[in-house]
């Protein structure tokens, strides 16, 4: 059983004919490509920009730059210490 955006597709189920798993992010050329059954020769995508990365992350776990304020930061001279139960 495949899922696909939510979608379940059992092995007998005719919705797709071919899956493709690209390493990278494919560019609209590219994908235009595909969609005329051509090979995509286009240059893989540039990341996104580490700022707009982080963003995103925060956003998925509903992080507001408040909340990152409100953790206690720990420096790496303090160490860390466990107390024994």
């Amino acid at each position: 059983m495949l899922n696909l955006n939510g979608g379940y597709y059992a092995e007998d189920d005719p919705s797709f004919d071919e899956v493709r798993i690209y390493s990278r992010p494919l560019p609209p050329e590219a994908i235009a490509a595909l969609a005329r059954g051509e090979t995509p020769d286009s240059a893989p995508s540039p990341p996104a920009p580490l700022d707009v990365r982080e963003q995103y992350r925060r956003e998925q776990y509903s992080w507001t730059t408040a909340d990152l304020a409100a953790l206690p930061a720990a420096g790496a001279a303090a160490g860390v210490h466990l107390d024994a139960h």
